[in-house]
């Protein structure tokens, strides 16, 4: 019997999407994967900032374009009011800037 995770509007009740657990040695494979990834991108050392840089300027992109569309998307699913929803996705964008801006003393 598999388990499955609802995701509820909380301003109607209704159900918005539902999720099926995965098994433990699923889960394994994936963190396994995962640390492998982080071990390959760690051997590759600083050459990889500009890069990263880049793709978070891109992702803030994203987010300043979409802004309405994100912040629509956290009021259905958290039920936060919109103007809470806006500040939201801000906090992302400055979140990703803040980290872009950093990064060098991060790693």
């Amino acid at each position: 019997m598999s388990v499955a995770f609802r995701s509820i509007n909380p301003k109607n009740n209704k159900i918005h999407r539902t999720f099926e657990a995965i098994s433990s040695r699923d889960l394994d494979a994936k963190i396994e994967r995962s640390y492998q990834r982080f071990r390959f991108k760690f051997l590759q050392g600083f050459s990889r900032i500009e890069k990263t840089k880049e793709r978070l300027g891109f992702l803030q992109q994203i987010l300043r374009e979409n802004r309405e569309t994100y912040a629509s998307l956290i009021t259905q699913e958290m039920g936060k009011p919109i103007a809470q929803a806006e500040g939201e996705v801000d906090k992302c964008i400055a979140h990703l800037q803040y980290y872009a801006d950093n990064m060098e003393t991060f790693i």
